[in-house]
């Protein structure tokens, strides 16, 4: 399993929802939870989701199928995951609900495996020219879905909120 320390460069995101803390974990931590918000989920397949071992894939609008292993459950805070194929094409993703006076923010971090290890100065300019505004797009979908479903009670559809040539 890869480790925070073998990438260079982080991407993260943030939005405040009109949610209580203990509304959105049950949201962000049940089965199949993507497939009400994620607007590049088409299946969000359970392999295993209980006695501390939380494991799942997704298949993307794009046909692209990734594996989602969670290391690190914070009941009612978030979780810290690998995401990535057969290949070993892992990044890292840690999602963290912070609790405000009357709204919370949630927040999702990615470490991903593209132009993100190995050498900074090769890497430098294909990470924040490529990746990070990729994924930054990305991301923004993704907890825009989270506040429409969180809200709304909506389930998101395909590409709610634009396509994304990685995953739609």
């Amino acid at each position: 399993m890869k480790q925070a320390h073998d990438y260079i460069w982080s991407v993260s995101r943030e939005i405040k929802i009109e949610l209580s803390k203990a509304e959105l974990w049950e949201i962000i931590s049940s089965r199949n939870h993507l497939e009400k918000f994620h607007p590049f989920c088409k299946f969000n397949k359970t392999i295993s989701w209980s006695n501390g071992s939380y494991e799942d894939s997704i298949e993307y609008y794009g046909g692209r199928i990734l594996g989602r292993k969670f290391y690190n459950w914070i009941e009612g805070i978030g979780y810290d995951l690998t995401i990535g194929d057969s290949s070993g094409n892992d990044s890292i993703v840690s999602w963290r609900i912070n609790e405000a006076q009357d709204y919370c923010t949630v927040s999702i971090t990615i470490m991903p495996y593209i132009f993100n290890r190995g050498s900074k100065i090769w890497n430098f300019f294909p990470f924040f020219a490529y990746t990070k505004p990729k994924l930054s797009n990305y991301l923004d979908s993704v907890l825009t879905g989270l506040k429409f479903f969180s809200e709304k009670k909506e389930v998101v559809a395909a590409n709610q909120f634009g396509t994304h040539s990685w995953f739609s």
